[in-house]
Formats: C-alpha cells, structure tokens, sequence
C-alpha cells in the first residue's frame, strides 16, 4: 500500500512538473503590428501590413492553443488566454477598419 501512495503522488508530481513546464513554454513569438492609416497607406503598405496581421494572427492562434492545453491540464493560463484573444481581436479589427477607410478611397 505504501508503495501504491508514493507512486501516485510522484505521479502527481510529475503531472505538476509537466505542467508548469508546458505553461513556461507558451510564448507569444512575435509582437502586434503596426496598422497604418487606412486613410493615407498606399498600396504596398498595405500588403505589408496584411502579411504582418496575418503572421501575428498565426502565431496568436499556437500561443491560444499552447495556452489551451495548459488550461485543461489545470493550469493557470486561462488569464493570458483571454488577454492573448483580445488582443489578437484588437489587432484584426484595427486592420479591417484601415483596410475598409483604404478600399473607401480607391472607390
């Protein structure tokens, strides 16, 4: 019985160790870009920018899925979690706004 008891508690342990590993790891790789003024960008900063959101988003969506699995292991990044999705949300809708003013003047 005593065997049983240390056995499950380093496995608890080890689950606790792998855990706090796992949330260390999650990273958000890149910073959120700069979005120009949809009002005054020309053309090539506009691509630009698009393929800056859309690296920025990418990498987003690996750091919510890193965050994701620490969540349901009982880990504590449900914080960073909701703080990472709003700021991907932020950044995907400042972009839309400038690109929607964009598309407005080249009507």
């Amino acid at each position: 019985m005593r065997s049983f008891c240390l056995a499950g508690l380093l496995a608890v342990s080890a689950l606790t160790f792998t855990t706090a590993a796992h949330a260390a790891d999650c990273q958000l790789s890149v910073t959120p870009p700069t979005i120009p003024d949809g009002k005054t960008v020309d053309k090539d900063a506009m691509a630009k920018a698009q393929a800056e959101v859309k690296s920025f988003v990418a990498a987003g969506q690996e750091y919510l899925s890193c965050l994701e699995i620490d969540v349901k292991k009982g880990g504590r990044g449900a914080d960073k979690y909701n703080e990472a999705s709003s700021m991907i949300e932020k950044v995907a809708g400042q972009y839309n706004a400038a690109l929607k003013d964009f598309k407005a003047r080249a009507l």
